[in-house]
């Protein structure tokens, strides 16, 4: 699916989110953002790996790293993805759908 957001959509949810980046040598080589409430829940989007580093476990570091937050820990996790679902289950993201995936606070696990 090609993405068919404007470059001022684009900087406009990132100026809106908190995003994480994997840089390599100085280039961005992946990220993600997160949008919340900071009171029940969080929404992780956009994450994406450049193709050419893809199978180095960047992808792996940077949800684990995300959902180790203290500030996410105690909050719901909503996703929604087309693929990599094996990897965010490893995250104790759980299928809601074909689409969706929810994590539990750790509180409630």
């Amino acid at each position: 699916m090609q993405n068919k957001r404007s470059d001022e959509t684009i900087e406009k949810s990132i100026a809106s989110s908190t995003c994480y980046g994997i840089y390599q040598a100085d280039i961005q080589v992946g990220f993600a953002r997160v949008v919340t409430d900071d009171a029940t829940m969080y929404w992780l989007c956009d994450v994406f790996i450049h193709e050419e580093c893809r199978g180095q476990g960047l992808g792996k570091k940077l949800i684990e790293v995300i959902t180790q937050l203290d500030r996410f820990r105690d909050l719901m996790g909503l996703l929604g993805t087309l693929d990599a679902h094996e990897l965010y289950e490893q995250y104790q993201f759980n299928r809601n759908s074909d689409r969706f995936m929810i994590r539990l606070p750790d509180s409630s696990r």
